[in-house]
């Protein structure tokens, strides 16, 4: 074992004076003279740069440490080694005995000539390696143990599940005649019925169960699968292990359900020691004893709940409270310093908060815990509001200043909202306006997000006010059929339309006052001509005609907008009609210079039409200098 201490203690061998004995060191003005001694079973090299003690390497077969004594600076970094600037000329201050002396003893094998830099560096990547073999063999017996005691499947878990945690569902097959065959997947109960759709609600004459209606091509095709979290403790020697997994329920062409178990989380604490394992795509992949908190809300199932904890409580915690339940259950086990707010959530029925007790404050009563109005604990307790609800209550208050509370169905509106979407909207509208419009708008566009819908009402409310500033058009904006269109999808886009088509007919007249102003150009004689864009469509239609890019890309129609760019197009002149060649001159230095030209399919010009390019592009430069000078 190297022990600093004593290493310090061993003396340092004089410096070899080797130099002055052997010619072929002279060249070698920065190398490190190198002596060496092996005691009590540690390898010890003594460097030394123009007689100074600059390095020292200790070595025991097991590990190695670097000193630097100027700086009295210990490393055992294999990373470091480059720092020291060994050069790789190190090995011929030693001799061919010495260096085969030092490899036995590192257990490195000696290749003729090799530097002494790489030799070390050899030792110390083998010791490294066996360190990290060693520790991954430790890492995954601790993880076989740990799993082989803590993972556990209750026999009656896929029949609870069924029971309490899936939805029932029934399938009914195509209309035979009159009527549909309907199933009860849960009983297998099966029955006609005449009317039937996708996604109805069936109830099953056998079991008493309302089902959902399921069609049999969706169950065919394996499209309906559900997915549930769940936790499952147990008790293990000296303390209990808890195995946090997912539900999987699936349907075979035949109806029948299938349940699987995908356990990707264990919570093991044995003799007051904390042990957590993380699966990753069903592979065991860590081990640490860390301070981590594994945080997922999901159902507390076991069958003998008592017997696993003392009376069902776990540090005063009443886990039977827990049970069928989706609760941060992770939280509840892993509650250091907690224990009395988590057992006052448990008491009041505040599932949802618990996980988030370093958020809430403290004391006994709802509004003490939450600083909301105590007339909300019955709608927390019923839907299960987490902290997130505390927030946006507590935004809505502020921005809104209502005095009042909310009703339970305002706030099941009011959890799909984004409190920062609010903050725009609340510019437009009251608090009770917004949840009653947002839920009609939702409802109308079942699969799109809230944050979508409102960008779709502040984009119109900005079209609005646009076409109000830029057009004689006087829009009512106090009239409630403007400020709350029935569907803000059509009426976000019919607005846009409008302002397009506003905006383009002012570009359009640019456009046509730029080209009757490069009419007045000369146009060279020969067999080509040249004619230029007076609306969008123009170019659009050219550049989707010879398929490039002036037909797609807004920069060409902008910069023709603001004078930047010069676009025109090459034509025939015994066949005008037909997109030929499109050529494009920019301002540089207040001169115009060719920038590009393309045919169909990005074709470069002809020879000759090049020719025409550039002595158009001189007779542009006569003709719109004249202008610039006089302007």
């Amino acid at each position: 074992m190297l022990i600093k201490k004593k290493l310090l203690q061993i003396k340092p061998m004089p410096c070899p004076d080797r130099r002055k004995t052997k010619k072929q060191y002279k060249k070698f003005t920065e190398n490190y003279d190198t002596a060496y001694q092996i005691k009590d079973g540690i390898l010890i090299l003594d460097m030394y740069q123009e007689g100074k003690l600059k390095l020292r390497f200790f070595a025991d077969k097991k590990n190695w440490q670097w000193y630097e004594p100027e700086i009295e600076q210990w490393s055992q970094t294999l990373r470091n080694m480059n720092c020291y600037s060994l050069p790789e000329t190190f090995a011929t201050e030693l001799t061919e005995g010495e260096m085969q002396g030092i490899c036995d003893f590192l257990d490195v094998i000696y290749y003729g000539g090799e530097s002494l830099k790489r030799i070390i560096y050899n030792y110390a990547s083998n010791i490294q390696a066996k360190k990290r073999w060693r520790y991954e063999e430790n890492k995954n017996r601790r993880i076989r143990e740990t799993k082989a005691e803590s993972v556990y499947i209750p026999k009656g878990l896929n029949k609870w599940s069924l029971n309490n945690i899936f939805s029932p569902i029934s399938m009914f097959r195509p209309k035979q005649g009159k009527t549909y065959r309907i199933k009860c997947l849960c009983c297998g109960h099966e029955a006609q019925v005449e009317k039937i759709k996708h996604r109805e609600e069936w109830k099953c004459p056998r079991c008493r169960r309302t089902t959902t209606a399921i069609a049999e091509r969706y169950i065919t095709s394996k499209s309906i699968s559900e997915n549930a979290a769940i936790t499952i403790p147990r008790k293990i020697k000296g303390g209990f292990a808890a195995v946090h997994g997912e539900l999987h329920r699936s349907f075979d062409k035949e109806g029948n359900q299938h349940i699987n178990f995908f356990d990707y989380q264990i919570y093991h604490e044995k003799n007051g020691t904390i042990t957590r394992l993380y699966c990753s795509k069903y592979s065991w992949w860590g081990y640490k004893l860390a301070k981590d908190r594994l945080s997922d809300k999901s159902y507390l199932y076991t069958p003998n709940l008592k017997r696993i904890f003392l009376n069902g409580k776990y540090k005063g915690i009443n886990l039977m409270k827990l049970k069928g339940r989706l609760v941060d259950v992770i939280s509840v086990f892993d509650s250091s310093g907690y224990e009395e707010l988590i057992s006052k959530l448990c008491k009041a029925g505040l599932f949802g908060l618990i996980g988030q007790e370093n958020c809430l404050k403290g004391g006994n009563s709802f509004s003490e815990i939450s600083g909301l109005n105590p007339n909300y604990i019955t709608a927390f307790r019923e839907y299960g509001f987490d902290i997130s609800m505390v927030y946006k209550l507590e935004e809505f208050h502020k921005v809104f200043r209502r005095k009042g509370t909310y009703t339970p169905e305002q706030l099941l509106i009011m959890e799909n909202l984004n409190i920062h979407d609010v903050y725009r909207l609340s510019k437009y509208m009251g608090d009770i306006k917004l949840l009653n419009y947002f839920e009609r708008q939702m409802s109308l566009q079942p699969k799109v997000l809230f944050r979508t819908i409102a960008g779709w009402y502040m984009d119109y409310m900005h079209f609005v006010e646009w076409l109000n500033e830029n057009t004689d058009v006087n829009i009512d904006t106090s009239s409630t059929m403007v400020r709350f269109p029935k569907d803000i999808k059509a009426a976000h886009d019919r607005m846009e339309k409008n302002m397009r088509a506003v905006k383009d007919v002012k570009t359009d007249q640019l456009l046509n006052a730029y080209a009757e102003k490069y009419k007045k150009i000369p146009i060279p004689k020969g067999k080509y001509t040249v004619m230029y864009p007076i609306c969008r469509e123009d170019m659009v239609n050219e550049g989707n005609t010879l398929n490039h890019c002036v037909g797609w890309n807004p920069i060409y129609y902008e910069r023709q907008i603001s004078g930047e760019y010069i676009t025109f197009f090459i034509r025939k002149r015994d066949d005008e009609d037909t997109p030929f060649y499109t050529a494009t001159y920019r301002w540089q230095d207040e001169e115009l210079v060719f920038k590009e030209s393309h045919g169909a399919g990005h074709k470069a010009p002809t020879k000759e039409v090049m020719t025409f390019i550039e002595k158009y592009m001189k007779n542009a430069n006569k003709a719109l200098s004249k202008e610039r000078t006089a302007a």
